[in-house]
């Protein structure tokens, strides 16, 4: 990060002192009204002479006119990239702070692990998360209906954000999920959904949906490039619910670990101890109902365009859902969620709310 910032400084440099060279030339050889164009003509000259000496001065004029042109954009030009180099450097520092507090989180949880094995019990996600509503360990409280789940308004993810590389390296820290992705514009600024679900560590199974925003010249959304998204603020946190059941070794009787109630979210969560028999994706012993009301309609109407591209399916209503399927009415979307999933930087288009036409009422 430092070379690159080295980098673009000095690049920032030569671009300011192009502008200082290009002034300087300016000054030197700009045209002077002042001076008659027939000055240096010699008496009884033909009037074609007369004619390449004024043609020369226009010709002059309009050479400074472009070069000051050319100037005010390589001002400009350079003003950009100094924001800029200030903005990379404020982001990395960001980033370093974010992912200092998340390297404190997790080593929190290994010494906590390590010291309930040492004591030679037998180990328990309740020796490490309790079952105390009112206590609250990284986060997450324990609920009277038996699931854990993070606080998503008070909360050190909160001030994280997340990108793609989250998920891409789960696995390390024991985390097998499948995920699914809406991207859109609204309001302008680029919105993501998120659904998760899966083997969180080798203790608890369960299910997220989160909701994320960023700034559209943050993002790109080609394939393969690392997008990186702010939790949604305050304003912007939305009305949601999350189900998940559960059938294990997939004999096709699913069973309702939770619900998060509806509420307003930007983060909900839900966790209980158990073990997939497949780690590997699609994870098909997990499945999700998932309920969200949006700002307006065309925003619910753009999510199901995202739906539709990864590949879920119109059902007739709200209480016909099958897997994989969504329903929209009104402001509300409805979505059963099964077997599709993601792999990371998959890449994404996206539209405005006022380019979206096309309703599933």
């Amino acid at each position: 990060m430092k070379k690159e910032i080295i980098a673009v400084t000095a690049c920032a440099i030569m671009i300011i002192g192009a502008c200082g060279s290009t002034a300087s030339l300016l000054k030197k050889h700009s045209y002077n009204p002042a001076i008659p164009v027939t000055a240096g003509i010699i008496a009884g000259e033909p009037a074609q002479e007369a004619e390449k000496e004024t043609s020369a001065v226009r010709g002059r004029e309009e050479n400074s006119v472009t070069a000051t042109t050319n100037a005010a954009q390589i001002s400009v030009t350079g003003t950009r990239l100094i924001s800029d180099i200030k903005k990379t450097t404020s982001a990395a520092v960001a980033a370093t702070q974010k992912a200092v507090t998340a390297a404190e989180a997790v080593t929190e949880v290994m010494q906590q692990t390590n010291a309930v094995k040492s004591s030679g019990k037998k180990f328990s996600i309740h020796d490490l998360l309790g079952k105390d509503a009112k206590q609250s360990f990284l986060g997450y409280r324990y609920s009277e209906d038996g699931y854990y789940y993070c606080d998503d308004k008070d909360c050190w993810q909160k001030d994280v954000g997340y990108n793609e590389v989250y998920d891409k390296w789960a696995p390390v820290v024991m985390m097998y999920i499948d995920q699914v992705r809406v991207r859109f514009e609204y309001e302008d600024k680029i919105w993501m959904v998120q659904l998760w679900k899966g083997q969180y560590t080798f203790h608890l199974i369960g299910a997220e949906i989160g909701l994320y925003t960023c700034e559209p010249e943050d993002y790109t959304g080609e394939v393969g490039d690392i997008n990186h998204f702010n939790c949604a603020d305050k304003e912007d946190w939305l009305k949601m619910q999350l189900d998940c059941y559960y059938c294990r070794g997939g004999n096709g009787t699913y069973k309702k670990l939770f619900t998060r109630p509806y509420d307003t979210y930007w983060w909900a969560t839900g966790f209980v101890q158990g073990q997939l028999t497949k780690y590997t994706a699609p994870r098909e012993e997990l499945k999700t109902g998932n309920r969200v009301t949006f700002k307006t309609e065309d925003q619910a109407n753009l999510f199901v365009q995202g739906l539709k591209q990864i590949g879920f399916v119109r059902a007739a209503g709200e209480d016909k859902l099958v897997n994989d399927s969504y329903y929209m009415e009104g402001k509300d979307v409805w979505v059963l969620w099964h077997s599709i999933n993601q792999d990371c930087f998959v890449g994404y288009t996206h539209e405005k709310a006022a380019e979206a036409t096309s309703t599933d009422a």
